[in-house]
This record gives C-alpha cells, structure tokens and sequence, in this order.
C-alpha cells in the first residue's frame, strides 16, 4: 500500500499538512534530522504517559466502553503519523558510501 493511501485512509492528512509546513521552515537537508527528533520525542511522550498514567489509563479502558472507538482513533493516527515519520527519516537519511 502507497504512503499516499495510507494518509487518504487514516484521515490525518491535516496533520500531515501542518507538519510539512513546519518542515518548510527548516533546510532540506535537515528534514530527516528534524523528522527524528520529532519521532523520538513521541516516543519518549508515549513511554512518559504510559509510566506516569497507566492506572488512569488502565481504568478508562475498563470503564468506559465508549472510549474504545475513540482510543483506536487515536492510536491508530498515531500509529500512522510514526511511520509517516520513518519514512521521512529514512527518504532523508544520507546514503552510506560504498
């Protein structure tokens, strides 16, 4: 499935707008620097939240039923978004040489 689809799919298009224009700001070079950086702050966000959080999140997933669909939106966006991240990290990366 293309990158493109995908997008289409989640419906987190807009966010990757936003974050486009965010990387206009810097020099292409730097895309894939910046894109990492945005990717492992994510992923430290989302360890900090579970460590910190995770009885709160534990009962609202047990709790309340309705957040399920809402929960799977997110994460699922989320899920999108980071490999929409590794993709730009990897298209940008500099190639090794032989």
């Amino acid at each position: 499935m293309d990158l493109t689809t995908v997008l289409n799919i989640s419906g987190i298009t807009a966010i990757t707008q936003i974050y486009e224009k965010f990387l206009s700001i810097f020099p292409a070079p730097l895309h894939w620097v910046v894109s990492l950086i945005v990717l492992v702050s994510l992923v430290v966000a989302f360890i900090t939240l579970i460590r910190f959080h995770w009885l709160f999140l534990l009962l609202l997933i047990i709790l309340i039923p309705l957040a399920f669909p809402v929960l799977k939106s997110i994460f699922s966006g989320l899920y999108d978004f980071f490999f929409y991240l590794v993709h730009q990290v990897a298209a940008g990366m500099p190639k090794k040489l032989p």
